[in-house]
């Protein structure tokens, strides 16, 4: 409550009404909680704090003759502006919620009414704001939801493609260790033939380095019979 003492003994009235109406109708209202000194209304599971406010009118303080002087002889120096305010005894009962639109969320005394005839439009205003809060807190839940499907699904795509290049550079790797050991051990039987002859080793040389180059990464791909497989629908 931002009040003057002259209308505490009202707003307490007010306060008393009204709390006595949230609880009849099953709400419960405590003060305190994650904001000290707020009043917080509960309906549904939805938290609402509301505050009570007197209405201050602003004026520009008048200056003294010596202030009035003192200005004169330094008119360069900076003096802030200084106000004088006065309670108007009017009231105000806000809902204090950053996070509801589309929901009246503030009574006021006019000239007509006075804040005490409002209470049950303002108990109503509560249920309202809270169905309002849910509703929104929902909607926000729904987008946050997309969001977050939305960036798994691009995370999935990015994740997947970076997985085949690796899987595909571990190909490659192994392709090429194949093919140098390919080449290491063509080296090694010329080195040392066996009992076949030099014209069958030699072929057989050349066919098996026909293989590494195949497998090497670095090396143009000769062509192969293998190579047909597709064509004449042989898996």
């Amino acid at each position: 409550m931002l009040v003057t003492h002259d209308q505490l003994d009202r707003v307490l009235r007010i306060l008393d009404g009204l709390i006595r109406g949230l609880l009849h109708r099953g709400h419960s209202v405590v003060v305190g909680g994650t904001e000290p000194f707020a009043t917080v209304v509960t309906i549904h599971g939805e938290q609402l704090s509301f505050a009570i406010k007197e209405k201050v009118t602003r004026r520009d303080r008048e200056l003294s003759a010596a202030d009035q002087r003192e200005r004169q002889r330094n008119p360069y120096r900076y003096y802030p502006k200084e106000y004088v305010y006065t309670a108007t005894g009017d009231l105000t009962l806000s809902i204090d919620d950053d996070g509801v639109f589309g929901v009246r969320k503030l009574w006021a005394d006019t000239r007509r009414s006075r804040l005490e005839n409002f209470l049950n439009d303002i108990t109503f205003g509560f249920a309202r704001a809270a169905e309002r809060k849910r509703e929104q807190r929902l909607d926000n839940q729904r987008r946050d939801q997309r969001e977050w499907e939305r960036t798994r699904l691009e995370k999935m795509g990015a994740i997947r493609l970076e997985e085949a290049r690796i899987e595909g550079l571990n190909k490659q790797v192994d392709h090429w260790h194949r093919s140098q050991l390919i080449r290491a051990y063509v080296g090694a039987r010329k080195a040392s033939p066996s009992a076949a002859s030099v014209a069958d080793l030699d072929a057989w040389a050349h066919w098996a380095l026909a293989q590494a180059d195949r497998l090497d990464p670095l090396t143009p791909s000769p062509s192969s019979v293998v190579d047909e497989k597709a064509k004449y629908r042989i898996y």
